[in-house]
């Protein structure tokens, strides 16, 4: 939200709102405005995420009792917008209203909105410069500029940059700060011709807007108005400059949503890896104090074969092993009988023979719940809509990683990533581990399957239409996109195994997406879409 969208913004709301009647005003958030105006809805938002001045075509639920700032600008504000001002060219927009005083008498009242990320007020100054109140107060205390009820209005400081509506070709010089540019646009106007290009641009309204769209998985990563170096196939192009900052902001929303929701459960999940990470030390540890279990043993024999040797109150005592014919000292419990001793070695060894194999199965079970678990985290870590997400938080409560919640049953079911190849293959991908369940379940025996070697991450198919053989190029290129799609995404080189679908089983009980598979070849790839 720059000075040239504000500029935009300006020009679209001057051409449909000058002249018109502010009817109504609500607040339906503590940080949001919107004004009525003749068919107009106009949303001023100063939130510190998504702040910014559009028209809007979203309806509104709004509270059952106005808050206090909604309540002043209806007694203050509902009158007839004369004009639309942008001051210096800066992130500012000014609506000059005509309405009635205390005294019922006309009088011109701005309601200003300053677009400045955490910063972003909306503002009521009366006609002589004073604050009437405003949504945000700001007091002296923590700032040179407080925004309070009865202080005069200034506006936000300069800070030295220049009014680009002033620039001079004549006096420009490398480098020097304008109002309004931002470091994407000062990246494609850096010289004097081409900022006389932009400065024409602003002065003949010569806008189009559009938002950048950087990858197909729909990461927008913000709105321009005038020509960039973005490319034109990464551009969504809109008819006015509300569409594309309400739409902006809509996907932003949506995104930020979404990423709370796979926060929260990344969160969960990455506690639940560190638990099987600490299970599996102490695993070893345990291993490596019972690892000469078998030494019990042999000293309960030597012991039983050597009964009448030993007297009781002996701490030690010096017997050959018949096993390898040496000499072996074994301790004693000089309280108990030679008997007693044999028995306490007999027991001890097959305590720790039960505590071994206990703890081999509860190893391999370990192994497999972390692997499991870090194929959900690796794809947590992709983009994923919220049928996805849903799915995921699904599978976690089947597994009992996560509490069971009420929730309303929704239809809607995720699909799988489809890809075509150049030679005319379809190329499947599942997103999270019920997807990965699905796919490989019902692809036939001579689709090509896919995944990372020993490394989470997808289930990927090449179907084999027709029966006819899979190329090597459809081969290469879902490899790639099993690399992408797995936890090794960042990496330069992937190792990623594939077979024939007849060879990937599931065994009794494994957990969701977790499969064994033989006969398979290995090719290294690089990640890529």
């Amino acid at each position: 939200m720059d000075g040239l969208i504000i500029a935009n913004i300006r020009k679209e709301l001057e051409e449909a709102l000058v002249g018109k009647r502010i009817n109504k005003i609500f607040q339906p958030k503590k940080d949001e405005i919107i004004l009525h105006i003749h068919s107009y809805r106009l949303l001023m938002a100063a939130g510190a995420t998504a702040p910014g001045l559009y028209l809007t075509k979203e309806k509104y639920e709004n509270p059952e009792k106005a808050p206090m700032f909604c309540m002043l600008l209806r007694k203050h504000a509902l009158g007839k917008i004369v004009a639309i001002k942008q001051p210096h060219f800066e992130r500012i927009i000014e609506l000059e209203i005509e309405a009635m005083d205390e005294l019922r008498e006309l009088s011109i009242k701005r309601l200003i909105i300053e677009i400045m990320g955490k910063h972003s007020n909306i503002i009521l100054v009366n006609d002589k410069g004073t604050v009437v109140d405003s949504i945000k107060h700001i007091n002296p205390a923590t700032s040179i500029r407080p925004i309070l009820p009865g202080f005069a209005y200034e506006a936000p400081p300069s800070q030295g940059k220049i009014n680009f509506l002033h620039f001079d070709k004549d006096t420009f010089s490398e480098p020097m700060a304008y109002t309004g540019i931002s470091p994407a646009i000062a990246k494609n106007y850096n010289t004097a011709e081409k900022m006389e290009q932009l400065l024409n641009i602003v002065k003949t309204s010569s806008y189009k807007p559009y938002i950048i769209k950087t990858d197909n998985r729909k990461a927008f990563k913000g709105i321009f108005n005038v020509p960039t170096y973005f490319p034109e196939d990464e551009r969504t192009y809109f008819n006015t400059i509300s569409e594309a900052v309400e739409e902006f902001y809509k996907i932003k929303e949506q995104g930020n949503r979404l990423n709370q929701k796979t926060g929260d459960l990344q969160k969960i999940v990455k506690q639940s890896i560190t638990r099987c990470i600490k299970k599996a030390e102490k695993f070893k540890y345990t291993l490596e104090e019972i690892k000469e279990r078998e030494k019990l043993k042999l000293y309960g024999e030597l012991i039983t074969a050597n009964i009448y040797q030993i007297e009781q109150g002996e701490e030690s005592t010096k017997v050959t092993n018949y096993y390898d014919n040496t000499e072996i000292t074994i301790p004693l419990d000089s309280k108990k009988t030679p008997t007693e001793n044999a028995q306490s070695y007999f027991k001890q060894y097959t305590k720790q023979k039960r505590q071994y194999a206990s703890i081999l199965e509860q190893q391999k079970e370990n192994e497999q719940t972390l692997a499991y678990l870090e194929s959900v985290l690796s794809a947590l870590q992709t983009e994923l809509n919220e049928a996805e997400i849903e799915e995921v938080r699904e599978e976690l409560e089947e597994e009992k990683i996560i509490k069971k919640r009420k929730r309303m049953r929704v239809n809607s079911r995720s699909s799988f990533l489809k890809f075509e190849t150049e030679d005319g293959y379809t190329i499947l991908i599942g997103k999270n581990n019920k997807q990965n369940d699905e796919l490989t379940k019902n692809a036939t025996p001579n689709d090509i399957w896919l995944h990372t070697k020993d490394i989470p991450g997808s289930h990927v198919i090449i179907r084999a239409e027709g029966g006819r053989e899979v190329s090597q190029n459809a081969i290469e290129k879902a490899a790639g996109l099993a690399a992408f799609y797995s936890k090794a995404r960042n990496s330069s080189l992937v190792a990623v195994d594939y077979c024939l679908k007849k060879y990937v089983k599931k065994p009794n009980g494994a957990k969701p997406g977790m499969v064994i598979y033989t006969d398979f070849k290995t090719a290294f790839v690089s990640p890529e879409i």
